[in-house]
């Protein structure tokens, strides 16, 4: 699809003024390879051994992926001590056809330095916004969704 980052333009009185809509440039993958990275990224959420537990959104099954990262330093051609680039991807919702992708980066976080810990809790955030907006989350888990 061609990227965008406006869905919509709306008129003071809230009323779409213009609709912008999905184009499709080529297939990147196969349906079987799409499937498959699905099932990784859903894995990466949902197992009890996986490292982005904390993006779980009631009633929503998300996919995602952590990644931590030392910084290279070119001058000392050698990784800089305690510097991290941290990074979490989520994808929405990722057991049907995914309606959004979300990147976070954080580079040198004040407070943890794992994405686990970091990064994949504000993607969750972001998602749990974009999913009320679009009605996507189903209102039995919204009650979960608040306590969490």
């Amino acid at each position: 699809m061609h990227p965008h980052l406006v869905d919509r333009v709306l008129n003071p009185d809230g009323t779409v003024y213009r609709q912008i809509e999905p184009v499709l440039i080529r297939r990147v993958c196969s349906q079987e390879t799409s499937r498959t990275v699905r099932r990784l990224l859903r894995g990466v959420v949902e197992r009890p051994d996986g490292t982005g537990q904390s993006a779980r959104i009631p009633g929503v099954v998300v996919g995602g992926k952590t990644g931590t990262a030392q910084i290279w330093d070119p001058q000392r051609k050698k990784y800089r001590e305690n510097e991290h680039m941290l990074s979490f991807v989520l994808v929405a919702p990722v057991d049907t056809q995914p309606q959004f992708v979300i990147l976070v980066t954080i580079r040198n976080p004040k407070k943890g330095r794992y994405a686990s810990q970091v990064v994949a809790p504000v993607a969750r955030q972001v998602a749990v916004h974009m999913l009320r907006e679009r009605d996507l989350i189903p209102p039995e888990a919204l009650p979960k969704l608040n306590s969490s």
